[in-house]
């Protein structure tokens, strides 16, 4: 459907200038027999999972600007088939285009909650992230921290339903990444490797642009 626009009106999320061109389009869908999947509804007690493993976006963001001796794919997948179970079962979802740390950031403020992530970072990182870290000894939650993330679904399940999760996803041969669990204070625990941290969930995303783009 054509859309008018006046030098009165204006459309857009992410409006910017820029010297290269750049289309973006936006896709509108109806919902039938259940529920739209919020950011909102995530509780004390929920399971935390992400679709698939992290840190891809944010490395390939680091060979790109800071260091280009290696090159590492990045093609962000639209993950179809997995949103069946987890859209079922459910109580919130965010995905993680800012990074990791930036959605727990947004998820603790606007359910004002807190997150205890009970596995090592190890865990949550693809191979290709744990290849630049050996190769350049960045910390581990420097590649979870944004703001360039990876396009994967961050995503909560109630306690009372985690097992029944889990035996769907066993069934359509799915392995979502455990994260930890949400708590109700508002605090981020962690492991970053044998170091732990504690912390406001909004201090790490907010780091980069302290630094102001220095990543040492």
């Amino acid at each position: 459907m054509p859309v008018t626009v006046t030098k009165y009106m204006y459309w857009g999320g992410d409006t910017n200038f820029d010297t290269y061109f750049s289309v973006s389009a936006t896709a509108i869908a109806n919902i039938f027999n259940r529920r739209p999947l919020m950011r909102t509804g995530i509780k004390p007690g929920d399971f935390l999972y992400a679709s698939s493993k992290l840190g891809i976006g944010n490395a390939f963001a680091y060979s790109r600007f800071f260091d280009p001796s290696f090159i590492l794919p990045y093609k962000p997948l639209a993950r179809l088939n997995e949103i069946n179970p987890m859209s079922q079962y459910a109580s919130s979802c965010i995905g993680t285009s800012d990074g990791l740390f930036p959605a727990l950031a947004v998820l603790s403020e606007i359910n004002d909650i807190g997150f205890h992530l009970d596995v090592s970072l190890q865990n949550v990182l693809s191979n290709e992230v744990i290849f630049v870290i050996g190769k350049t000894n960045l910390p581990e939650w420097i590649l979870l921290a944004g703001p360039h993330g990876e396009d994967e679904l961050l995503f909560s399940i109630p306690a009372a339903k985690n097992k029944t999760f889990q035996k769907q996803c066993e069934a359509q041969d799915y392995h979502p990444v455990y994260l930890g669990r949400s708590k109700k204070d508002r605090q981020l625990n962690f492991m970053t490797g044998t170091v732990p941290v504690q912390c406001h969930p909004a201090s790490i995303p907010i780091l980069f642009y302290e630094a102001e783009g220095n990543v040492p």
